[in-house]
């Protein structure tokens, strides 16, 4: 019983992984759609690289065979792989200060908020053990994600994270 647990846990992990980025990313391009007029762009998973079929394609071969996957100005490209990395890009410079601010605070907001659902259904909804695994699960991911936005570094691929980015954006001058 106890090693189907863990594997349940584990394939929840790797399902709610990437819904938990996606709600943080969610929470920078929700606010960068209101306040900029150009497309935003969400990116979950490893970028610029699409296995279909066990073959991998690059960006060029994306554009040339696959659809783009488009809602208004919102772009989007999805990919289990490395789920855990995320992206949003916008159009930075068209923005006040203290609208900047606002989007990059976006991300880790949603996440708190998404962290409080997991844990209203973690300790008040949920009773059964199968419930409460997802609720649980679904709370440790986003706990995971908001952590790993608000600690101010700089991320492997060079990029800072939200709060190395908020306190920099926050100490420029207007």
């Amino acid at each position: 019983m106890m090693a189907l647990c863990f594997a349940l846990i584990l394939l929840l992990i790797w399902l709610l992984r990437p819904l938990a980025v996606l709600i943080h990313e969610m929470g920078h391009a929700l606010p960068a759609l209101i306040l900029t007029k150009e497309i935003v762009e969400i990116q979950i998973g490893k970028p610029d690289v699409v296995e279909l079929g066990g073959q991998e394609l690059d960006s060029q071969q994306l554009e040339a065979g696959l659809p783009a996957q488009k809602a208004g100005r919102l772009r989007w490209a999805f990919s289990f792989r490395s789920s855990l990395q995320g992206f949003t890009g916008y159009d930075r410079e068209s923005l006040s200060r203290k609208a900047l601010l606002g989007v990059i605070a976006g991300g880790p907001f949603l996440s708190l908020m998404a962290c409080g659902i997991g844990a209203w259904l973690t300790m008040d909804v949920c009773e059964q053990l199968l419930g409460k695994l997802v609720a649980t699960t679904f709370l440790c991911v986003n706990l995971i994600v908001l952590i790993r936005s608000i600690v101010p570094v700089t991320l492997g691929n060079g990029d800072p994270s939200d709060g190395l980015d908020f306190w920099r954006t926050w100490r420029q001058a207007d």
